[in-house]
């Protein structure tokens, strides 16, 4: 029991970790989307704050992460 606590906690921990930047909408489009630069894009909740939001992380063709939050 006590090891699928730990287990849980990680996993929760880890996933609030962020291997990207923030970037605004403006830069997303003049930097990333006119350039055609972006490979993928995933929307998930952003589970940072108290309020629901959701977050677009950005998979670019240069290998870059990015990510925006969504209003």
């Amino acid at each position: 029991m006590l090891s699928f606590i730990g287990a849980a906690g990680l996993y929760y921990g880890y996933s609030f970790k962020t291997s990207s930047r923030e970037i605004s909408y403006v830069e997303f489009i003049q930097n990333y989307l006119e350039k055609n630069d972006v490979k993928l894009v995933t929307l998930c909740e952003d589970k940072t704050g108290s309020t629901f939001k959701f977050r677009a992380i950005v998979d670019t063709v240069q290998g870059e992460r990015v990510h925006l939050v969504l209003p």
